[in-house]
């Protein structure tokens, strides 16, 4: 079990910086479909299902807790 200390810094880095890059990763994942829009709708749906394919991997053989897929799935959604 943790010490009350380990506790509080991990919930200190939770919300200054983990929370933070999350934000940031997906301000940048917007901000990089709008600049690929001039590039055509074919080819950031082809990009986009690769992104899918090799996530599936990375979840499936190394870290379930990814956020690739999540950006695939909802980028070709969208």
């Amino acid at each position: 079990m943790p010490s009350s200390r380990d506790s509080w810094s991990r919930a200190l880095l939770d919300i200054f910086a983990q929370d933070k890059f999350l934000a940031m990763f997906a301000l940048l994942f917007g901000a990089g479909i709008q600049m690929l829009l001039r590039s055509g709708k074919n080819w950031i749906r082809a990009r986009l299902s690769w992104l899918v394919l090799f996530s599936l991997g990375h979840v499936i053989l190394l870290w379930d807790g990814d956020i690739l897929l999540d950006y695939g799935l909802i980028g070709l959604l969208c």
